[in-house]
């Protein structure tokens, strides 16, 4: 079952795989595994952030083990093939030799890249499982653009400017469950009474609402009572993030993104801002934070940011900004 969702579900979707923040220089990389698949996502030289497979259109072979770093080009370890950030093959010892070869029909194999608000989304829908090593028109099909797919979004969180938030803090939860159960889980708070009592304090359990409920998207909000904030103290401790225009309004109600029904409801990428899919194994998922606490660092005064470094103040919900 669970490899039958691989396929027919997650490959077709867009899945967050970070932040622009996390690569902010040019040769910056991050490496995911997205079903099945490693990905480079790096940043070239003039800054635009690209995804490759990675995997040396040569031998097949492994480009790049670690999971960040920084590079002025990406090599195979096993024969030297040399890519430039772009993808571009530019280096290939004794090839020139072979004739009719042209280092233009090498480049790395590019998969489906595009950042919404500052997240980096990818989509592997033109590509199946293990085809990294074949050419770029061997893959295609069409695929629905970012842009085209969160279309219900646009506008609805500009003001929050979350491009130029930073990470602050990381936290991972291995949950030994069906992914499905944890996402319905979340998407309802009946449970919260009983669960989470000093939540419920703060939070009204039946203050939910639904701001979306057409197309690809289910989302909404949840109160939060004046003066109150989801801390570890339970009291607001910094500022709004970015500039809302109806702050009173904004000081009652919590963003509670539950992202998706129906047809891609299965895709837990989709709760974007709060877990990211890893894939697990029998049926059973990571479920990663995708750096929840994104931090505008230089709009925050040192001594918040400490706390949050320290993880005095919990990680979940809680964005700071001047």
């Amino acid at each position: 079952m669970f490899a039958e969702e691989q396929k027919k579900i997650f490959s077709k979707q867009w899945l967050l795989v970070g932040h622009q923040s996390q690569i902010p220089d040019a040769g910056d990389y991050v490496v995911q595994q997205v079903i099945g698949e490693s990905l480079i996502v790096i940043r070239d030289k003039s800054g635009e952030i690209r995804g490759f497979f990675n995997v040396c259109r040569h031998r097949g072979t492994r480009l790049k083990e670690d999971a960040c770093g920084h590079t002025s080009a990406i090599q195979c370890p096993y024969h030297a093939w040399t890519y430039g950030l772009d993808g571009r093959l530019i280096g290939a010892p004794h090839m020139d030799e072979v004739p009719g070869f042209d280092k233009a029909e090498y480049s790395l194999n590019a998969v489906n890249l595009a950042v919404w608000e500052g997240f980096i989304f990818v989509n592997l829908a033109d590509s199946g499982p293990l085809t990294s090593i074949l050419s770029q028109g061997e893959r295609r099909t069409k695929v629905l653009s970012l842009e085209d797919w969160f279309a219900p979004l646009n506008g609805k969180f500009s003001h929050w400017n979350m491009s130029i938030l930073r990470p602050a803090k990381r936290i991972e939860y291995d949950v030994r469950a069906n992914w499905k159960l944890m996402f319905e889980n979340y998407s309802e708070c009946y449970h919260c009474p009983g669960v989470h009592p000093m939540l419920s304090k703060i939070s009204p359990y039946d203050s939910a609402e639904n701001d979306l409920a057409e197309g690809p998207f289910l989302g909404g909000f949840m109160k939060i009572n004046a003066g109150k904030s989801l801390t570890m103290s339970g009291k607001a401790c910094a500022a709004f993030v970015g500039e809302i225009e109806n702050l009173r309004a904004a000081q009652g109600r919590a963003p509670l993104l539950l992202l998706d029904d129906v047809s891609s409801e299965l895709d837990p990428s989709r709760n974007a801002f709060l877990m990211r899919y890893l894939g697990g194994l029998d049926g059973q998922v990571v479920l990663t934070t995708t750096d929840p606490n994104l931090v505008a660092k230089s709009a925050v005064k040192e001594a918040v940011f400490q706390r949050v470094e320290s993880g005095r103040i919990a990680p979940k919900n809680t964005l700071f900004s001047e």
